[in-house]
């Protein structure tokens, strides 16, 4: 109840984040999260590093060279 698909980021409502999801070709998955400044982040696998990245890969054909899938958009409401 607190998650929902949207087209884009201007689709938010007061009171919710947008996070980015997208799968590889051998259906590992991987997200990243816009937070109260606009800053997309994300953290992969087993690093402790939580990790700025920019809206322009954010939005490219693949993320970290391995996420190819389709971009789905969720905006969740903050707790």
């Amino acid at each position: 109840a607190d998650l929902r698909v949207i087209e884009s980021v201007a689709d938010l409502q007061k009171g919710e984040y947008a996070i980015a999801f997208r799968i590889s070709s051998d259906g590992d998955f991987h997200y990243v999260k816009r937070n109260r400044m606009g800053l997309w982040t994300h953290k992969r696998g087993a690093s402790p590093t939580i990790r700025i990245m920019r809206k322009a890969e954010v939005f490219s054909s693949a993320w970290c060279d391995r996420y190819e899938g389709r971009i789905v958009l969720f905006a969740k409401k903050s707790s």
